[in-house]
């Protein structure tokens, strides 16, 4: 600190001295406000007038010299921060040239640390133009890859500073170029600090932060669309749904940089430019809809998303109605059909006759028409079945029978329709296997039961799948078409499964396909041979538990089946998840038996305790299930102790996170609070204690074994337990109050049982002490402290004795807390840099 007064005297021209009773003149005469032993001069309109003149009568190379050699990093942020508020000042900007050329301090933003990545955010607004070369020049080198992605640990600073710097219109498409680049690096699901959506926030109508024109944002959106690279096109289509928002307008950006005057972005000024807005980008969604370009199909979903936004909101109804027109000449629009039928539901009421009569006319141009259109509708919409129920053409059934089980039915009576018209088939058939649909296995049915030739069929099925990529492939079509072909040529659906098993297109999905047909004896034996085969991945196994079981299927036969796919390398979890549908199923009709309890019991001691193990995100629920299940005998303790290791080996080895196991924890601990605590502190103990992940669960593990089940076995051995059991129990409780705490009467208990009372209190004063808070720990452990302060009466003269030391030794260290909370506080927010 005094090395930084002296800097500073030094460039006033006068000693310390003299600068320190100049300081303390302008806090007289608050100009200067203070946080700790800091000093600035505020408020800001002050500062960075005086920062401008003093830049103006010192040189340039002066200043520079004197923050740029031997100066503290604090001081560094200082002067850049200041800096940032100074881009109408020659000098600053001179500065800021200095610092961000390729060989200056800031010059190399590919290998900044904390400190540079602060200074060059606050020097952004000084040069903006200067400040996205710097940025600019890291895609021509070798590390431009790493740099413009999520690997870059200041991935979102540069993101947030380009977001900035395309507040222009002039940077705003170079800005986006760069954004880009690190968008297209984000993976589905990376949400936190998401790239995607601070670049999709440059694309609304409002609240944008930025003044590109509509035509400039036009012209970035169609060359990502427009391109081949899926990323690349998607990427376009998320901006294109943003230009076509109609309902909501929000931003998280910050519209401030530096002391640049900046309002929200563009806005439009009257009625023609948001009609001009929209105009532009629904007539783009609607040619790229019927481009040849690989967005196409995107387009055309996302068009029939916005429709209703678009026309309740904004009143393009020209635009709208000649996009359903030009599309419904080219191909069918289901989705938009569907969008418009939802609009008149939700929003006709409201609007007047003649909009809602042009609205009516749209759903007349776009409904379908042709029985192949009514077959994609049923099969492939996403939309809801209370709109879907009208294109039946009025089909009769159980008015009580609910609206989804009706569609299922009609979807299936329009494949048996569609099989027997040769040219609608093969018009359907690559779409049926290659894309997704909520209700193509119900179409599947439906093709078995019209069809004449199944041979022929599947035949065809297997040609078209044979000329689509692998990861194209969709097979809910076969499996409806097994599933129905089974009920009338049980023989055939065999022949077609036997084959699967070594087929080079079908074997991999083969245990996909078998469970959507009754499981028989033989089918059992089949499945047993492509476990030996090797071709499916065992993960697909899992599906097995979906399957039906025939009666000729014993819990014998299934025990060696789940043993077969347990044997295999990486078998165990997908055998859990078999046998945890299979018990599911027979839990709810009663037909539990014990074989398969104890298949269940030897599944769990070779369970994979692993992070990739939670596929699904439930795994906690399904084991404890399993564990409640199977693990409910006496006669399971001893296999319970070792499923207890195995789950305290893995949360040591750091397999699985600590928090994700409640359900199991809990689930053991009252169908085996013995096993649990044997295992968990009799042969653990030291582990336990040594290990926080360890100590976590055991407490949590005890806080669902009850009181007396817990004295009863420190009982059994005394000297050696109650020291075991203290080290894993918490000791104190909330007041019904809330306000205080209180000793448990558990604890209070083991005080007065234990031969030796003083290793048990040790135990519990580790508790008081936490080691993970929020808040003043200081405040904690003397709230705590008073628990301690109460045992000092206690009638055991060795209780007591312990209470006062403890009391002694603890409130030195709370008062040492106090002081470091108090430094740290200071050092942290009495200061005035960010």
């Amino acid at each position: 600190n005094e090395a930084e007064l002296k800097l500073l005297s030094a460039l006033a021209g006068m000693n310390v001295n003299q600068l320190y009773e100049n300081i303390s003149e302008l806090m007289r005469r608050d100009l200067v406000q203070k946080r700790s032993i800091w000093r600035a001069v505020l408020p800001p309109a002050i500062a960075n007038r005086l920062a401008k003149r003093e830049l103006e009568n010192i040189p340039v190379s002066i200043i520079c010299d004197a923050f740029e050699k031997n100066v503290s990093p604090r001081l560094l942020l200082s002067f850049s921060r200041r800096l940032g508020y100074l881009h109408e000042s020659d000098a600053a900007k001179e500065i800021a040239n200095r610092w961000l050329a390729e060989n200056g301090l800031l010059g190399d933003i590919g290998d900044f640390g904390q400190v540079q990545i602060r200074m060059f955010t606050n020097i952004a607004p000084v040069n903006p133009e200067l400040t996205l070369s710097a940025i600019e020049r890291m895609a021509g080198k070798k590390e431009a890859c790493s740099f413009f992605s999520r690997k870059n640990p200041y991935y979102n600073e540069f993101v947030r500073i380009l977001q900035s710097l395309a507040y222009d219109s002039d940077l705003f498409e170079r800005s986006v170029h760069l954004i880009c680049r690190f968008a297209l690096s984000e993976r589905a699901g990376e949400t936190y600090n998401s790239i995607r959506h601070v670049l999709k926030s440059l694309f609304y109508l409002k609240l944008s932060g930025t003044h590109a024109t509509i035509e400039q944002r036009f012209k970035v959106i169609a060359s990502l669309a427009e391109s081949d690279c899926s990323d690349e096109f998607e990427l376009g289509l998320f901006l294109l749904e943003a230009a076509l928002e109609a309902w909501y307008f929000s931003s998280s950006q910050r519209f401030k940089f530096g002391a640049h005057s900046r309002d929200q972005g563009y806005s439009p000024k009257n009625c023609d430019e948001w009609k001009h807005w929209y105009k532009i980008f629904i007539d783009y969604t609607a040619r790229l809809a019927l481009s040849v370009f690989p967005a196409a199909p995107g387009a055309k979903k996302l068009l029939a998303h916005k429709f209703r936004g678009l026309w309740t909101r904004t009143g393009m109804y020209d635009e709208l109605e000649g996009a359903a027109r030009s599309i419904s000449e080219r191909s069918d629009w289901l989705e938009g059909w569907i969008a418009a039928r939802e609009t008149r539901k939700y929003d006709g009421e409201r609007m007047n006759s003649e909009v809602l009569s042009r609205l009516e006319s749209i759903e007349s141009i776009l409904a379908p028409k042709t029985l192949l259109q009514r077959a994609k509708l049923y099969a492939f919409s996403q939309g809801s079945t209370l709109f879907l129920e009208d294109a039946a053409g009025g089909q009769d059934g159980d008015e009580e029978e609910y609206d989804y089980i009706k569609i299922q039915k009609i979807t299936r009576l329009l494949g048996r329709d569609v099989v027997g018209h040769d040219a609608y088939f093969r018009q359907l058939l690559p779409d049926i296997l290659s894309k997704e649909g909520p209700r193509l296995f119900y179409l599947g049915q439906g093709l078995a039961d019209g069809c004449d030739n199944p041979e022929q069929t599947w035949h065809e099925f297997y040609t078209q799948l044979s000329l689509l990529e692998e990861s194209k492939r969709n097979y809910q079509v076969l499996r409806g078409f097994l599933q129905s072909l089974s009920e009338k040529n049980k023989k055939l659906s065999e022949q077609f499964l036997d084959e699967a098993v070594t087929d080079k297109i079908l074997a991999n999905v083969y245990p996909y396909l078998q469970c959507a047909v009754e499981i028989t004896a033989y089918g059992l034996a089949r499945i047993k041979k492509a476990l030996d085969l090797g071709a499916a991945p065992i993960g697909q196994y899992e599906n097995l538990g979906y399957g039906r079981f025939d009666t000729s299927v014993t819990d014998r036969d299934l025990c060696e089946l789940l043993r077969w796919i347990s044997s295999k390398s990486d078998g165990a979890a997908a055998a859990f998840e078999v046998l945890y549908m299979i018990l599911s199923k027979k839990m709810q009709t009663n037909e539990l038996s014990d074989i398969l309890v104890s298949a269940g019991q030897e599944i769990l001691l070779n369970y994979p305790f692993s992070r990739k193990a939670d596929q699904y995100g439930d795994i906690d629920y399904r084991l404890a299930y399993m564990i409640k299940v199977c693990f409910a005998s006496e006669a399971a303790r001893n296999n319970a102790g070792i499923l207890c290791s195995n789950f305290l080996k893995a949360i040591i080895e750091d397999k699985i996170y600590t928090m994700d196991y409640h359900d199991v924890l809990q689930a053991l601990a009252v169908a085996q609070p013995i096993a649990v605590l044997d295992a968990f502190l009799d042969t653990s103990g030291s582990i336990q204690k040594n290990h926080w992940r360890a100590a976590e669960k055991i407490e949590m593990a005890l806080s669902y074994v009850k009181e007396e089940i817990i004295l009863s076995w420190c009982e059994a051995s005394p000297e050696r337990r109650y020291p075991l059991a203290a080290a894993a129990v918490v000791p104190y409780q909330q007041k019904k109050d809330e306000t205080s705490l209180e000793w448990k009467p558990l604890a209070l208990k083991m005080i007065a049982n234990a031969i030796n009372p003083i290793l048990v209190l040790k135990e519990f004063g580790e508790t008081f002490r936490p080691t993970s808070w929020s808040g003043s720990k200081a405040e904690i452990m003397q709230n705590r402290l008073k628990l301690i302060t109460g045992l000092k009466s206690h009638e055991d003269y060795l209780v007591a004795e312990w209470a006062g030391k403890e009391e002694k030794a603890m409130a030195e260290e709370i008062r040492k807390e106090r002081e470091y909370e108090k430094e740290r506080e200071s050092s942290l927010n009495e200061r005035f840099e960010w």
